[in-house]
């Protein structure tokens, strides 16, 4: 059987890809990682510029990491054309959910899936289909951080374990800098990410 789990501060627009958790153990592995999210309840997220309608060519991915005895699965379903970046981007998730705690042997957490799920999110609702690929790498804390450094801008998300973002935004030939902390992928992101492309 398959649940998703469903949080309103990170779904503002209707759906064409789905975050989706998969899994019997959910009730077993609920406690430790999920919070405070609501009951488990259907819903898809749009891949930037596709509507969501299921039909053939619905495709899912699955991001699979196993936490002591429980192997915890994030499935995405996604409609139409894929973005050159999409396959990118799922693969450089798998490689830091699948980190060992101590990973950088200085006491480095375990990426949560939590976290990777709202990059996930971000993505969704911030990138354009000719976005640059962001690099994905881990945070000490068990978190991610997606990085894009182009014609002169340096854009930071950093992701927390609880699927928080911290942004960092530098443009040199313009002059500005600013960090701010979101609950919810900002929508002015996507703005900044439209420029790099």
């Amino acid at each position: 059987m398959t649940d998703v789990l469903d949080r309103p501060d990170l779904f503002s627009s209707p759906p064409s890809a789905a975050a989706l958790w998969r899994n019997d153990i959910l009730a077993q592995a609920a406690p430790s990682w999920i919070g405070d999210w609501p009951t488990p309840a259907r819903r898809r997220l749009p891949m930037p510029g596709t509507p969501w309608a299921p039909g053939p060519d619905t495709r899912r991915f699955t991001l699979e990491v196993e936490r002591g005895q429980t192997i915890v699965a994030i499935e995405v379903e996604v409609q139409g054309l894929l973005p050159p970046w999409w396959t990118a981007a799922l693969e450089q998730f798998q490689e830091v959910l699948n980190l060992p705690a101590n990973w950088n042997s200085y006491g480095a957490r375990q990426v949560t899936p939590q976290a990777v799920l709202a990059a996930i999110v971000l993505i969704d609702a911030t990138m354009s289909f000719d976005s640059p690929t962001p690099i994905i790498v881990p945070t000490v804390q068990g978190g991610v951080q997606l990085e894009w450094h182009t014609r002169g801008v340096d854009l930071e998300v950093a992701v927390s374990p609880e699927g928080r973002y911290n942004v960092f935004y530098s443009n040199t030939a313009i002059g500005e800098e600013w960090e701010r902390e979101y609950v919810s992928p900002p929508p002015e992101l996507r703005r900044r990410l439209s420029s790099l492309a």
